[in-house]
């Protein structure tokens, strides 16, 4: 079985299981934050900060839509429905048609934006260890980086990454998985399998939000390694600077 923080998250979920699990990751990284002994301004914070927006920036949103914290009572799932029908109605659609859509943008935009903010610190990082060393992909950036630091259990990191790296690719693709076969692989119990030009059944906020979970442990290990570790700071490529 998944584990149960995220379990109930599959096809029909509830949106306050979601906040639940946002929660969960936020505290997740919050913790991780605190074991680091950097500037704020240091890529390896930034990278973490970054993801942290993009859950609370989800968070915010459900939160909003539940009416959770509002002196009233919390709306019920009814309501919610009724809400987004008096907003905008598209042609032979139905009311749980528009709410999938709404979540299927939820879960692009949770899965891309996170992805950037590894991507981005796994080439900060290598510029740190070589300016001369970043390649054009995530992939090559990811296997270059893994042969410059020394992990507990390397396979296990790429296979973790990997998954959630073929989760954005397929959204991207409308669902579909362009790649070559990878899997089964299991993280935190949720089943991972893709397939060749198939539809992918494993991109549900269970299986997103528990690959980021155990990409956040990964994160976690690469930034403990001894490599990383003596650098003593670290730019961050794609920080924008107050004037």
């Amino acid at each position: 079985m998944p584990n149960s923080e995220y379990s109930s998250l599959t096809e029909d979920f509830s949106l306050n299981d979601l906040l639940k699990a946002l929660g969960i990751l936020m505290e997740k990284i919050q913790y991780l934050l605190s074991k680091l002994s950097l500037s704020d301004d240091d890529a390896r914070k930034v990278a973490l900060f970054g993801i942290q927006e993009v859950l609370i920036g989800l968070g915010l949103t459900v939160h909003a839509i539940t009416g959770n914290g509002l002196k009233s009572s919390q709306r019920t799932s009814a309501e919610v429905i009724e809400s987004f029908q008096n907003w905008y109605k598209i042609e032979n659609k139905n009311d749980q048609q528009l709410i999938d859509m709404a979540a299927k943008n939820w879960r692009l935009s949770l899965v891309t934006l996170c992805h950037f903010k590894i991507d981005s610190l796994f080439q900060n990082l290598l510029k740190a260890l070589d300016k001369n060393s970043r390649g054009k992909s995530f992939g090559v950036n990811k296997s270059i980086l893994m042969g410059k630091i020394t992990l507990p259990d390397p396979k296990n990191a790429n296979e973790v990454l990997e998954a959630f790296t073929h989760i954005r690719n397929s959204l991207h693709n409308n669902g579909i998985h362009r790649h070559k076969n990878w899997g089964p692989t299991k993280l935190l119990g949720f089943t991972y399998e893709f397939e060749k030009d198939k539809a992918v059944c494993c991109a549900s906020f269970g299986h997103i939000l528990a690959a980021l979970d155990r990409s956040i442990d990964i994160i976690e290990q690469i930034l403990f390694t001894p490599q990383i570790q003596t650098l003593p700071k670290v730019d961050d490529l794609y920080v924008q600077l107050n004037p």
